[in-house]
């Protein structure tokens, strides 16, 4: 009985496993590396002058005018020695934040309040909003929202390349094809938006669609995307997706581990049997170099990096500098290894 491949696979993925099948039971305070098993580097938190924060917070966004930290109900910038600046607090708490990142102009959302920093001034303000926006991205130099509350809540809506109508995201729609909205084929909220490739993954409570530039239009109110519904079920959560423009992964509510590229090769990699144990809010980090993910709950994590293990720390942000990767993090008090 040969245990060398159960190195490299990591924790079993599926969770109805016959004897001697290959693959771990447990992996703890390690990593599975590409020749087996490695030993797990901790994270360490570079930030300052934060307050204190209960799980899912703080998040870090590396954004291309700098590194920004948020707690529940407050935005920060950090400095180059990660000591944190307040831009505006005392907002209104919500969901997770997001921000469409368009360099010296950014928006902000946490699905209760929208806040908007001036790209003149650099000036953090609260932008009233006709609609909610509970997920939103810069697609490309545009900006999309969906979630958009009440009816509207499986709805996605995209302004003009280059012009952003804050207040008109469903009310607005011009001559030039590049502004719209409509509903996605499943009902719920829609959780997350985010690009993979050209298109626009809809992750719902419901059902996971896509949104594709230049296709038929169907819809009066659909100028510029076309629509296709993919799975007849959805995520778990808004941070139970992560992944970047090539590779998304993300927690079905049933508790599977999934991934799909951009080529829509999808993959279900299991591990519900693990996935249950994260019995508050998920959260997942994407390490862009090493393509690894942070998987936690505030209480217990995990790591896929090709094969699943548990570790002590729960991550609510990760920031690549390099060679080092630093975490914002909640351990756990067992560091040892087995």
């Amino acid at each position: 009985f040969s245990v060398d491949k159960s190195f490299i696979l990591g924790l079993i993925p599926d969770e109805k496993y016959k004897r001697n099948a290959v693959g771990l039971v447990e992996a703890y305070n390690c990593k599975i590396g590409k020749q087996g098993i490695e030993e797990y580097t901790a994270l360490t938190n570079p930030f300052v002058g934060l307050p204190a924060c209960t799980w899912p917070y703080p998040q870090v966004f590396d954004l291309l005018d700098g590194i920004y930290v948020t707690t529940e109900t407050g935005i920060y910038k950090a400095n180059s020695s990660y000591v944190c600046v307040a831009m505006i607090t005392g907002l209104p708490a919500g969901d997770l934040w997001e921000v469409a990142d368009f360099y010296s102009y950014q928006i902000w959302s946490n699905g209760t309040v929208t806040v908007v920093r001036d790209a003149e001034t650099g000036v953090f303000s609260t932008y009233p909003m006709t609609h909610p926006m509970g997920t939103i991205i810069d697609y490309n130099g545009q900006f999309i929202a969906a979630n958009l509350g009440d009816d509207k809540e499986n709805w996605i809506a995209w302004g003009n390349i280059g012009r952003v109508y804050l207040d008109r995201l469903l009310d607005h729609e011009d001559r030039s094809n590049t502004s719209g909205f409509m509903p996605m084929g499943f009902r719920g909220d829609i959780h997350r938006i985010k690009k993979l490739g050209e298109k626009i993954m809809v992750y719902g409570s419901q059902g996971i669609g896509a949104l594709k530039p230049g296709s038929v239009k169907p819809y009066k109110t659909m100028p510029q995307f076309g629509r296709e519904d993919l799975f007849p079920f959805g995520v778990a959560g808004k941070g139970c997706v992560a992944g970047d423009e090539n590779l998304h992964v993300f927690i079905d509510n049933f508790g599977y581990f999934h991934a799909i590229d951009k080529a829509g090769t999808h993959n279900r990699l299991g591990y519900s049997n693990y996935i249950a144990n994260l019995e508050n809010e998920i959260v997942i980090h994407h390490d862009k170099l090493k393509n690894e993910y942070y998987i936690g709950d505030g209480d217990r994590a995990y790591l896929f990096s090709g094969g699943l293990s548990e570790t002590f720390q729960s991550t609510s942000g990760i920031l690549r500098q390099g060679a080092v990767l630093y975490g914002v993090t909640y351990d756990g008090s067992d560091t040892t290894a087995y």
